[in-house]
């Protein structure tokens, strides 16, 4: 049974005593905009006057249709990405046998790696540009016809054809990018950051990269729509809120001519256009830019990917529960907004042919999916089975976890699914999420959200006699109101063998660790005292005592420690058995300076917290 504990209403920042969560706020600011009589007008303000001009005007286009014919699919078995104005170049990619990061991925996009390809039509011979990288899922030629740059996961390469060489190698080593778009000269290109609509602009002139803070430009460019207009993304400062972010359509000189639609720019075909809320949740269909204000909401999840394909339909991808065998699903849509297929891939993010009829997944099974046929190819590698069963008890838990706090429901029948105790190691995470539910009063979403998106990666993990496990869990949480939530916790595993099942027995317990014997030792040692009336005000005196559960803390996060080395702060559950009913206690311990243990607080109230 569900049971809601709180309305849903923002309320002030606390710390959860579980997984280690900690909330980071997000804020992005920019120039004031205004609707008057359904029109939209930019504000400007001085001194003397304030001026008031429209730039919600009509655009009458058919727009540029991105994809066409080639000739080239014959010739090659591999993955084509893009092919040169001249058709003098292809570049493609071709499987690598390296198998990237997907080992270690828990929950969140997992990748195949590549090599990234250039063949020379004229000279019918192949380069290796680069080696094991990922999918290049989004590629684009400036005005010229003479750079091109590539998306691979968050990287970005900027390749000059004319030189043959990458352009900007270090300066693109450590920016983050998740969309880019060239200015209309083809000069600069634009990029976007996880958490920056605005993010870095790269000059091809002057071979400058220049960050947002850093640069006057407001308006950076993401898609085209014809000869003469482009599609920009950008902060927009409202009455209403304190910034938002919108796509507008531009002239080739920059002026707004009019807004599509609030979100970030995804891809265009003709006059349609594909747009994402912020954080990624919900994506925006507009089939027609010449209307106004007519966008359809596809979808209210995390969205991975989005694109059209050869005949104006569109496919994008969302992440699956833990119950699905799958990873995720390629959503196909028609040009009507309505659903047409559903393909299961093992990736997020996909790559569209040139000609707009094959797509390319970025997951471990590589799937290609052809459109016109609806048939789909891949390929398996080794599957270690245990680690799935492993990895998958990880999702349901934090998924429980997760629902939990963004919408402030909790379900006891499911989180027995995921949970349990384990008596014999002393491991109660049951016991944990018990309490957590019981100081509902004290735990609340600061911005309650049905809709969230997890990423979680084992930094490492070792399994104990096929019967135990024990995995340090990194990652991140983020919801559709805009709260972003650091993961970092390690979780103890039991295999129930009458169930075939994993589930989590514990939190930070660290059962195999030296430091744990010391405690534990330490701790058995203060019930015996407390047992004979010297220690805790003889509140103990000739009273039966267990020791339930050791778990410790980082104080520096707050919260739940990562690894045994982290932990200065252990919470330790003892059991007082008396009639009519147990009574559960908890002793707080810090370590010193020199690494011993010390006594540092006695409670029976607000279980879930350290304090």
């Amino acid at each position: 049974m569900k049971k809601k504990i709180f309305n849903n209403k923002p309320n002030k920042n606390v710390i959860l005593p579980i997984m280690g969560l900690v909330l980071i706020g997000i804020f992005y600011g920019c120039s004031t905009m205004e609707t008057r009589d359904n029109k939209l007008y930019e504000v400007y303000q001085d001194k003397n006057q304030n001026e008031i001009r429209k730039i919600d005007g009509q655009v009458i286009t058919k727009g540029i249709n991105p994809f066409r014919n080639t000739n080239f699919d014959q010739e090659f078995n591999n993955t084509l990405i893009a092919v040169s104005p001249d058709n003098k170049y292809i570049f493609y990619m071709s499987e690598s046998k390296e198998v990237g990061n997907n080992k270690n991925i828990i929950s969140g996009e997992v990748s195949s790696k590549f090599y990234l390809m250039l063949y020379d039509v004229q000279e019918k011979n192949s380069t290796v540009l680069k080696s094991d990288i990922d999918l290049v899922t989004l590629s684009k030629w400036n005005k010229q016809g003479n750079i091109i740059a590539f998306l691979s996961g968050e990287k970005l390469y900027i390749y000059s054809i004319d030189k043959k060489r990458f352009m900007f190698q270090d300066e693109t080593k450590g920016d983050f990018v998740t969309y880019f778009g060239w200015s209309p000269d083809g000069k600069r290109l634009y990029t976007e950051h996880a958490n920056l609509v605005n993010n870095t602009i790269y000059y091809m002139d002057s071979k400058e990269k220049i960050e947002s803070y850093s640069s006057n430009e407001s308006k950076y460019y993401k898609g085209v729509l014809d000869r003469e207009h482009y599609y920009v993304t950008t902060n927009e400062i409202t009455k209403s809120t304190l910034n938002k972010v919108s796509t507008f359509i531009v002239d080739d000189k920059g002026n707004k001519i009019k807004k599509v639609y609030n979100g970030k720019f995804r891809d265009s075909y003709k006059t349609s256009a594909l747009l994402v809320g912020e954080n990624d949740f919900r994506l925006y269909y507009i089939n027609n830019i010449n209307d106004s204000y007519k966008a359809t909401v596809i979808d209210k999840k995390c969205i991975y990917d989005a694109k059209f394909i050869y005949n104006g339909d569109f496919a994008y991808t969302i992440k699956n529960k833990v119950e699905e065998e799958s990873k995720f699903t390629l959503i196909l849509m028609d040009k009507n907004g309505k659903e047409r297929k559903r393909y299961p891939v093992s990736g997020g993010k996909f790559s569209i042919s040139p000609d707009g009829k094959k797509a390319q997944i970025a997951g471990e099974n590589k799937e290609q999916i052809d459109f016109e046929t609806s048939s789909v190819q891949f390929s398996t590698g080794a599957v270690d089975k245990q680690t799935q069963e492993i990895f998958k008890a990880i999702r349901g838990a934090s998924e429980v976890v997760a629902e939990y706090m963004c919408s402030g429901v909790y379900d006891m029948d499911e989180t027995k699914k995921y949970f349990s105790n384990n008596d014999a190691l002393n491991q109660y995470a049951l016991l944990d999420m018990e309490y957590i539910y019981k100081d509902k009063n004290d735990i609340v979403a600061t911005i309650p959200s049905s809709e969230y998106d997890l990423k979680l990666q084992a930094a490492n993990y070792k399994v104990i006699d096929n019967t135990n496990a024990y995995v340090e869990v990194l990652g991140v949480m983020k919801n559709s109101g805009g709260s972003i939530i650091n993961v970092d916790v390690e979780v103890a595993l039991t295999y129930n063998a009458k169930e075939s099942k994993w589930y989590v027995t514990g939190l930070s317990t660290f059962n195999y660790a030296e430091e744990y014997q010391k405690v534990k030792k330490l701790c058995m040692d203060y019930l015996v005292k407390g047992k004979e009336g010297k220690m805790f005000m003889g509140i103990f005196k000739d009273k039966e005592l267990s020791l339930v559960q050791i778990q410790f803390w980082d104080i520096a996060k707050p919260g739940l420690a990562a690894n045994i080395y982290n932990g200065n702060y252990c919470k330790v559950y003892i059991k007082l058995k008396e009639k009519p009913k147990d009574t559960i206690y908890k002793i707080i311990l810090h370590k010193d300076a020199k690494g011993n243990w010390e006594l540092t607080d006695l409670k029976n109230e607000r279980l879930s917290y350290l304090y």
